[in-house]
């Protein structure tokens, strides 16, 4: 892609890889390694003076029905769904055609993340603890 001054590099993180989910702390790190590994690229290509050759995009989507999770619970399945995967691919598609840096799914997550960090963390860990989007909790085993 450097030689041909051209390309667009995409990579899947999670809304998890932006803020926290309980029961969830390595996939989390993973997601949240994702977004530093796409954030590194990016100064790089500014370092290089490629920036404008080379185009990256990073997903981040909210749960959706992959087969290998569980539904999460939610208080309000409404407001925080669990997407389907044909919605995360045409809202991955739309965001690498728009040359988004990153796409949150549904896109009103990526506000509402934004939104929040004017307040200080405890607000928004509280709205976070109010929805209850999570996964539920491991089953103990004796």
């Amino acid at each position: 892609m450097l030689e041909r001054k051209k390309g667009h590099i995409v990579a899947v993180s999670s809304a998890a890889g932006i803020i926290g989910a309980p029961y969830m702390a390595d996939y989390t790190a993973s997601k949240h390694g994702v977004l530093g590994l796409m954030s590194s690229l990016r100064e790089e290509l500014h370092a290089l003076d490629k920036k404008h050759c080379i185009r990256l995009t990073t997903i981040c989507p909210v749960t959706f029905d992959s087969g290998f999770v569980k539904r999460p619970y939610s208080r309000f399945p409404t407001i925080l769904p669990v997407l389907t995967i044909k919605e995360v691919a045409q809202g991955a598609l739309d965001g690498i055609l728009r040359e988004k840096s990153v796409v949150t799914l549904p896109c009103w997550v990526g506000y509402f993340f934004s939104w929040f960090r004017i307040f200080p963390d405890s607000v928004f860990l509280a709205f976070q603890r109010f929805l209850k989007h999570h996964p539920l909790p491991p089953i103990k085993t004796n």
